[in-house]
């Protein structure tokens, strides 16, 4: 089994029926009627939009405006993620990004990863910060990243979204949706022992 193809089609798609792993192990967010939780940057906001990834009619995305008046800024919206993050372990995340056209402000939206060493996302950065980037305009982009591993002394994740604006002054606006970070062992043996203890359907 390609586990590549299965976190894009999960990811991207989710449509019919999706699966979902035992608690701590996955976190998803699909902005279905808010975007409670998430916590702003300065020069910063974001709004529930009804522009949803999947062109959902009950669904919706984050609207992310970066109005920051310096040039070469990103900054946007972060939620600490609720999986049990061990150092050395495996993880894989990404999601969805749109930037509308017609926009004076030009840029390009990302996603990523802040590492903390203490629970909660409490205490310190540790490790780098990976992203993932999209550039184009006006069509919905998904994006998943390669095997990241928890650096030493990780505890805790933030996840973080934003558009990044090249031009100081004015707003650039990003949509995110279809967000995941989860566990590399969700995918480690691709079924092939026929072992689905772990997991339970989830449908509309």
């Amino acid at each position: 089994m390609n586990w590549r193809i299965l976190l894009t089609v999960a990811a991207a798609a989710m449509t019919c029926c999706a699966w979902a792993q035992a608690q701590n192990v996955t976190w998803t967010e699909t902005f279905d009627d808010n975007v409670d939780g998430w916590l702003t940057e300065t020069y910063s906001s974001v709004v529930h939009s009804p522009l949803d990834a999947n062109g959902s009619g009950t669904s919706g995305s984050a609207e992310v405006a970066n109005f920051h008046p310096s040039n070469n800024n990103g900054l946007g919206i972060r939620k600490c993620v609720t999986v049990d993050v061990t150092a050395g372990d495996l993880y894989i995340y990404g999601g969805a990004m749109f930037i509308p056209t017609g926009q004076t402000e030009t840029g390009k939206a990302m996603v990523g990863l802040r590492w903390y060493d203490g629970v909660e996302c409490s205490g310190s950065q540790v490790g780098s910060q990976p992203r993932l980037q999209n550039l184009v305009l006006g069509l919905w982009v998904a994006l998943h990243s390669t095997t990241q591993e928890a650096p030493a002394g990780a505890v805790s994740v933030i996840f973080v979204a934003f558009p990044s604006k090249v031009e100081a002054g004015g707003t650039l606006v990003s949509n995110f949706d279809n967000l995941f970070f989860v566990s590399d062992e969700v995918f480690s043996d691709g079924f092939e022992s026929a072992d689905t203890d772990r997991w339970s359907a989830v449908t509309p």
